[in-house]
């Protein structure tokens, strides 16, 4: 799959479209297929390193903190989504974003 990726703290530049892993969807998550994500002061932030007090992002990380987009993959105990449901979501800030085609997301 292809996500825009840090692979350290910093400007614009630091971001890097590139292939990465596929994520699947674990206990109590969905995966869903993104179809918008957005860029936000949240994102610029985290990108900057300046909320490394708050969150502990594994390098290489995905930003986005909002998708939309389409269920592909259920976890076990989902109940209330299944494939192919529209959805929308903010993602967890302390995981992987949905600036990539795929997200993985405890809903």
């Amino acid at each position: 799959m292809k996500a825009v990726r840090i692979h350290a703290y910093g400007g614009p530049e630091v971001l890097t479209y590139e292939d990465a892993p596929r994520p699947t969807a674990g206990d109590g998550e969905v995966l869903i297929r993104v179809h918008a994500t957005t860029v936000n002061g949240f994102d610029s932030a985290a990108r900057a390193g300046y909320l490394t007090g708050y969150f502990t992002y594994i390098l290489p990380a995905i930003l986005g903190l909002d998708v939309s987009g389409v269920v592909e993959e259920v976890g076990s105990g989902v109940t209330s989504f299944a494939p192919g449901d529209a959805v929308f979501a903010r993602a967890d800030p302390a995981r992987n974003g949905a600036c990539r085609v795929y997200y993985g997301s405890g809903l």
